[in-house]
């Protein structure tokens, strides 16, 4: 039996928890609906997330969970809500690394004169 479990342990593909656990926690937390209208706790979970990959499929979960827990046009507000946040953190992680570079660029010439 020993065996056996660890050869399927080899043969099996390992699942990328933590990619996702971010999209998971948006398509559930969008069932915890206040009043109708779209969860905050959804759209947390996608701005946890951050940039990339798990961002944008933090995302999508969000959408498919307000679509499928909520009516069409709270869940469209919700989908709409999400794509900002998602869009939001990018720009925001983007401009701060770019003034990185240019603060140590500038950090250089200091150095050099």
């Amino acid at each position: 039996m020993k065996q056996l479990l660890h050869g399927m342990r080899r043969a099996a593909l390992p699942l990328p928890l933590a990619a996702l656990a971010a999209p998971c926690a948006a398509f559930l937390l969008s069932a915890a609906a206040l009043g109708g209208q779209f969860s905050p706790w959804a759209l947390a979970a996608v701005a946890v997330a951050g940039t990339g990959w798990n961002g944008a499929a933090a995302g999508l979960g969000a959408l498919l969970g307000a679509l499928a827990f909520l009516d069409f046009q709270p869940g469209l507000r919700h989908g709409a809500a999400a794509l900002l946040i998602v869009l939001a953190v990018g720009i925001y992680f983007l401009a701060d690394s770019l003034a990185g570079k240019n603060g140590q660029n500038e950090q250089k010439e200091k150095i050099r004169a």
